[in-house]
């Protein structure tokens, strides 16, 4: 079950759970935990457009939903160099997506 509106979960049948966020650092976390893939980027149009993550992680929902729970909190780390080439990919994957170039 989702945590918030920023974020979703559901799980397929080769336990492989897929996750989508519009958080940076959720995102940059998620894609740093070993054997997580990152499918695409999704938008959502209205009166702005919304971009989502999305990514395969090799858990199943309660494990993701326990990851979740730890990351809120505070209780999980990540290597500091690994998590910040994620988010600087993630940032470039974005302006990309939107059609502008980042200097």
């Amino acid at each position: 079950m989702p945590t918030s509106m920023n974020e979703e979960a559901k799980v397929d049948k080769s336990s492989v759970t897929t996750f989508r966020t519009k958080d940076l650092n959720q995102a940059a976390f998620m894609w740093c935990q070993t054997g997580t893939k990152l499918v695409s980027l999704q938008g959502d149009r209205g009166k702005t457009t919304t971009i989502f993550f999305m990514f395969d992680l090799p858990m199943s929902e309660q494990q993701l939903q326990e990851l979740q729970f730890r990351y809120a909190n505070g209780e999980t780390t990540v290597e500091p160099q690994l998590f910040i080439a994620k988010q600087n990919n993630l940032r470039d994957l974005l302006h990309t997506s939107l059609g502008q170039r980042r200097d």
